[in-house]
């Protein structure tokens, strides 16, 4: 099993591939801005459904500040969510570190 932050370097089209090579089992939070989701939501749909693994897509282009982290935090509990994946800005990561470290849940970086 994975740290509880590692850094993930995989294709967008094969992340959900690349998270069970790490490891990691379903459900997956993915916390994303607005370039990253419009640059990569369907490949991870492909990706996920693939392997029939349920996951959501959580917009966060905010400053990351303690209510964006309750709020992730909050989602991912609801969720179920055995990981969050954090893809784009720092302000985005951010707010996704701080959500897995309030649940106890692994916080992996998706880079491309």
């Amino acid at each position: 099993m994975a740290d509880m932050e590692d850094v993930i370097t995989t294709p967008a089209g094969v992340v959900a591939e690349g998270l069970q090579a790490a490891g990691h089992q379903p459900p997956v939070l993915i916390v994303a801005d607005n370039t990253a989701i419009a640059r990569h939501a369907p490949d991870w749909a492909r990706s996920f459904a693939a392997l029939g693994w349920q996951h959501r897509v959580r917009l966060s282009d905010g400053p990351a500040d303690e209510f964006e982290a309750d709020a992730i935090a909050a989602e991912a509990r609801h969720l179920g969510a055995r990981a969050i994946v954090a893809a784009g800005g720092t302000a985005t990561q951010a707010a996704a570190r701080v959500a897995a470290a309030r649940t106890g849940t692994p916080c992996l970086v998706l880079t491309d």
